[in-house]
């Protein structure tokens, strides 16, 4: 029969409770040493210097025939590579708050109508990635500096 009274503990309980708390005290440790590299390498980044900043627009997401991971990166990644570009700015902005990335806070911009009939980005989502997705990791793959940018109020009031 256990032991019911409280702040009293078997041998087990005993070491499983001083395992956990060494592990936290050692994480703890582990995430104020990671938050110190990480703005080392923040202070790092910010005072790079960038040859050429490739600042797309994300309407590669909807080219006709992009349809593949291969596909839309041809468009306008795959293009990048032995060039001097080292950075990629990459925006899933769609208008005021629609967008071509996987998101649960704001709406998806799925439109397949119109101008945008070769949306692809319904499909994408469907096989778990996206534009931003994509783009990210070709950069991580070849050594590039990967941001998502947000344009405010991207209205063109003259085509839409």
């Amino acid at each position: 029969m256990r032991n019911l009274i409280i702040g009293q503990a078997n041998r087990r309980e005993f070491l499983i409770g001083c395992v956990a708390s060494s592990t936290a005290m050692a994480f703890r440790k582990l995430e104020a040493a990671n938050l110190e590299t990480l703005a080392e390498a923040r202070e790092q980044a910010a005072k790079r210097r960038r040859r050429v900043i490739f600042n797309n627009d994300g309407d590669d997401i909807w080219a006709r025939g992009a349809d593949t991971r291969e596909k839309f990166l041809a468009v306008r990644h795959t293009p990048l590579l032995g060039t001097q570009v080292d950075s990629i700015f990459y925006c899933t902005t769609q208008s005021f708050n629609r967008f071509t990335h996987d998101t649960q806070v704001a709406e998806v911009f799925d439109v397949t109508t119109g101008k945008f009939a070769n949306n692809n980005h319904g499909r994408f989502l469907a096989h778990k990635t996206d534009g931003l997705r994509m783009s990210s990791e070709f950069a991580r793959k070849n050594g590039l500096e990967a941001f998502w940018t947000l344009r405010m109020n991207d209205i063109h009031d003259a085509w839409t």
